[in-house]
């Protein structure tokens, strides 16, 4: 899949459709819709992408980039996302170097586009309702 906004460089993501990416990516929609994570989480993470391709001891590297990673997620986390921390330890745990956190960083960037797409969607199933039956 690739991602083409107005601007900035395009976001590739590839990945074969026996790992199941539509569900990975419409989960971390979800996840983002349900404020489990932050929106700006991908950028914050990206950042540790460079400390830990420089990293040196390769048997403590998954080990240290996944303590980092869960610190970031729960620094920014908001806090109605707390319950479903145990989910993002699982997909944190699966992480085992920088090439794996890149790719978690765009799945996360194109799984916000996902989420507000989601979110417009549920907006326009509203619409010609009566109110009191969107409201309920």
């Amino acid at each position: 899949m690739q991602l083409q906004k107005r601007s900035g460089a395009p976001i590739r993501v590839c990945a074969g459709w026996d790992s199941r990416p539509d569900q990975r990516w419409t989960r971390y929609a979800e996840l983002l819709r349900h404020r489990a994570l932050s929106s700006k989480l991908p950028y914050d993470l990206s950042k540790l992408i460079e400390l830990y391709d420089r990293w040196e001891d390769a048997a403590a590297l998954p080990e240290a980039l996944r303590r980092d990673v869960l610190r970031v997620v729960r620094d920014k986390q908001p806090k109605a996302g707390r319950k479903y921390l145990p989910e993002i330890e699982r997909i944190v745990g699966t992480l085992a170097g920088p090439g794996d956190l890149a790719r978690l960083c765009d799945e996360l960037l194109v799984a916000r586009q996902l989420a507000s797409a989601m979110g417009q969607a549920a907006a326009a199933s509203t619409l010609g309702r009566p109110l009191e039956e969107t409201v309920a």
